[in-house]
């Protein structure tokens, strides 16, 4: 990473407090919420969903970016056979468009390489452009899948893309 005022940290569910639990909560329903237009509702209720969703496998680790005391972005990730999935990601909305969510893909490549795995995987949703984010950074698309509204929490239908990138 080249910045260093940004600090990173790989968390399991139990190393998360309350109050970083808080702020993963508000920087990913801001992040989400730019989408209203197909995801009416915040991504998680509250600190009790992200626990819920982050203890359904116990080996989700949590990447938290910060400047200061200030969560700029993060991403959850679990290892799978010859992946390492990707899910939760979100940057600040006041450093987006500025190449962080770039920087959090390198750091998670490296985290796949440390733990032997070949390649990335993630799923994304094409109507909102982060298909075409992906893309430019070197993930393609193996599968694609239409979800009716309702699927997601969705108020519109969309296109769910399982996404990977293997790693060099």
């Amino acid at each position: 990473m080249t910045d260093p005022t940004i600090r990173a940290r790989l968390a399991s569910t139990a190393e998360i407090n309350e109050q970083e639990a808080v702020q993963l909560v508000n920087l990913i329903n801001a992040a989400y919420g730019l989408h209203r237009d197909i995801f009416r509702e915040d991504r998680l209720d509250d600190v009790s969903h992200l626990y819920e969703e982050l203890s359904e496998h116990p080996e989700n680790r949590v990447l938290l970016l910060y400047e200061g005391d200030e969560l700029i972005a993060t991403v959850m990730v679990r290892p799978e056979a010859e992946a390492l999935y990707i899910g939760l990601f979100a940057v600040a909305l006041s450093r987006q468009g500025q190449g962080l969510g770039s920087t959090v893909l390198r750091m998670v490549e490296q985290v796949a390489r440390k733990q032997g795995l070949s390649r990335l995987r993630l799923h994304a949703v094409r109507e909102i452009g982060n298909v075409m984010f992906y893309e430019r950074r070197g993930f393609r698309v193996i599968a694609e899948k239409q979800r009716a509204a309702g699927d997601w929490g969705s108020v519109a239908p969309f296109i769910s893309a399982e996404m990977i990138k293997e790693l060099q």
